[in-house]
């Protein structure tokens, strides 16, 4: 007979483990001792059950602790495991519903065990999306958004767990049910009934509207905040079975984009650009609309049509034509005994607050990074009036291809001050409009006119423009559409629907030749090219700082912008930063650059986000050129999760 002492254990120093098993609704309690490691836990468990299944999907979850434990060779005591731990004996993959850019609902099978980063590259390995490491789970944010973070401060896990399960952008409103991953993968066999997500279905009026309804930055900024941890499961995050996460574009830095393989990453990120522009997540000028807004009605039509098929001798040759670029560059020849220069006379305006605004006639030169300006040319290059070294400034457009306004807007870092000094260029042509916004773009990169792709800069620029430029009249009364489609609503209130229409259509003529792919690929390309793309941002308090303000984070800088988002304030580039690290118990950030430190705290979403977003871009940037090499996920987990 085994003696007991007044707790119940037994003198042998084991005691009793409750353990339930969630697919069977079944209890058991084994007896079990601290030394017993965490896989013989798993054997005792499923030879008491005796029951013939499959359990090697199944783990031992502890839901007190939010903890998976996953390391078999690991003892009960390592674990902290004692005789009142109770714990559920899972399968680990489990039924998640996502919702994708183009607002379809697809419901996957994924494992809730691995951290998210894992379960992020196995549902684009699900639905057929290349490097689905620029993509990333967010939990529906709706009205209440900025309510779920205080001072980073987790929400509590209910209302975390009860978030999950509300409707993401009302995305399944105009959807029956969840599309499944196996017709998917029907239509990738070609098996016929399958469903392929490089095609998009119509969403409902009253969903459009939900979507278009323009956000301020600080609203943006709360919906930041319900990006997941990519070094954590899903199950430690309050994400349960059959939950609704949104499956998302997060970094905005492309790799490889491949008309020939990439067909449903491509209209995903269409469908995703097409709603930030709808919904004014990025500053457009009215012209840029319209233009935006013909390429949609081209994909729209071309939609409706048989697209061309490429057959297996033009992949051939296209790869083959891939290789040779690579291996001896893309033919342009570079003369390597020159600097490139540009020098022109143009008016210039620095604006200043109350005071009349006037552009001025200077001469100016530009070589390497910087900016010199002149009088006159008779002064150069001896007195020159100003200089500005463009490197880590902002440069925007400002331009009305109709009207042949072509101004290029930069704004430079004053000193070690924090100000910003802002210039106004106007250029007289769209030729020299091209070469200077491209070479003023490289240098804030920190490049110059003499590295090879200030030549794909100054053509990408132009094919923009070309876009814009002003058709002739067709006749619109053979087609109708809903201009209110097409634009902003704000753009919309602005004008009368049917000179809206008439824009567009007309605008229409300059794309009307693209076929399907070719006009989502310059709808993307259009986006990119935008000042604003890809800046998230997030409420901070700035260290000496008096009032909260906005940090955009972009794929090469940072920015700390007005908390109306209208202004910026400065701008850091990633080639100029040291380190960053995270005070975890002050939940301040430091980002060290070559000029100063920068250290805030992030009010809007846990500093782990920010944290997360700076090093993922990194890590993106650290992408081989072998586009068959693997990634390296350690380094990923390096990069973002705060350890070293």
């Amino acid at each position: 007979m085994t003696m007991r002492i007044s707790d119940g254990s037994a003198v042998d120093h084991s005691w009793e483990l409750v353990i339930y098993v969630t697919n069977l609704e079944v209890e058991r309690t084994l007896r079990v001792t601290g030394d017993l490691h965490i896989g013989g836990l798993m054997f005792q468990l499923v030879e008491s059950l005796d029951v013939a299944i499959d359990w090697s999907d199944h783990a031992l979850w502890w839901p007190e602790r939010h903890q998976w434990l996953l390391r078999t060779r690991d003892t009960l005591d390592a674990c902290a495991v004692a005789a009142d731990t109770r714990l559920k004996f899972t399968p680990t993959h489990k039924s998640l519903r996502v919702q994708i850019p183009d607002l379809q609902t697809v419901e996957a099978f994924v494992d809730f065990s691995c951290p998210v980063f894992e379960t992020v590259i196995e549902l684009g390995a699900q639905l057929g999306i290349r490097h689905p490491e620029e993509m990333s789970l967010l939990r529906p944010s709706g009205r209440a958004g900025g309510e779920r973070w205080k001072n980073g401060a987790k929400r509590d896990s209910n209302a975390s767990s009860q978030g999950s399960r509300d409707n993401l952008s009302g995305g399944d409103r105009h959807q029956s049910s969840p599309i499944s991953v196996e017709s998917l993968q029907d239509s990738v066999d070609g098996n016929g009934g399958g469903t392929s997500l490089e095609f998009s279905p119509a969403a409902p009026r009253d969903l459009v509207r939900a979507m278009m309804k323009a956000r301020s930055c600080a609203d943006r900024a709360a919906e930041n905040a319900g990006w997941l941890d990519s070094c954590v499961s899903l199950f430690e995050q309050d994400v349960a079975e059959n939950d609704l996460l949104g499956f998302k574009f997060k970094y905005f830095s492309f790799y490889d984009l491949d008309a020939r393989h990439d067909g449903v990453r491509i209209n995903q990120l269409y469908e995703q650009a097409r709603w930030s522009i709808l919904a004014e997540r990025v500053d457009t000028t009215e012209e840029e609309m319209i233009m935006f807004g013909a390429l949609q009605l081209q994909v729209n039509l071309q939609s409706q049509v048989p697209q061309p098929t490429a057959d297996e001798e033009d992949d051939i040759d296209a790869a083959l034509t891939d290789l040779q670029v690579s291996l001896e560059g893309d033919g342009r020849k570079t003369d390597i005994t020159t600097v490139p220069e540009l020098r022109a006379d143009m008016k210039m305006l620095r604006p200043k607050k109350l005071t009349l605004k006037s552009f001025k006639q200077y001469y100016f030169t530009f070589r390497d990074t910087t900016l010199v300006c002149y009088r006159s040319s008779e002064d150069a290059p001896s007195s020159p009036t100003s200089s500005y070294d463009l490197r880590g400034s902002e440069v925007s457009a400002d331009v009305n291809v109709a009207a042949a306004r072509y101004r290029v807007k930069v704004a430079v870092p004053d000193g070690g001050g924090g100000g910003v000094a802002e210039l106004v260029l106007q250029c007289d042509t769209e030729e020299r409009y091209v070469d200077w916004m491209a070479a003023f773009r490289m240098a804030t990169r920190g490049k110059t006119m003499a590295d090879g792709s200030y030549e794909s800069e100054r053509a990408s620029l132009r094919s923009f423009l070309n876009m814009q430029h002003p058709s002739t009249p067709i006749d619109t009364s053979k087609v109708d559409i809903d201009s209110e489609d097409y634009v902003s609503q704000h753009m919309a209130k602005r004008h009368r629907s049917k000179e809206l229409a008439v824009r567009v259509l007309e605008a229409h003529s300059n794309v009307a030749k693209q076929n399907l792919i070719e006009a989502k690929l310059n709808y993307i390309r259009a986006w990119q090219a935008l000042p604003t793309f890809g800046v998230n941002h997030f409420v901070c308090k700035f260290r000496g700082a008096k009032k909260e303000e906005l940090l955009g984070i972009a794929y090469d800088r940072l920015v700390k912008q007005d908390i109306g988002g209208q202004k910026v304030l400065q701008t850091w580039r990633y080639s100029l930063m040291k380190e960053w690290h995270v005070n975890w118990d002050a939940k301040e950030m430091c980002v060290q650059f070559a000029e100063a430190d920068v250290f805030f705290a992030c009010l809007s979403a846990p500093v782990k986000v920010v944290h997360e977003y700076i090093g993922g871009y990194i890590f993106l940037s650290m992408r081989a050129k072998d586009k068959n090499e693997a990634l390296d996920h350690t380094l990923f987990y390096k990069l973002t999760g705060g350890w070293a």
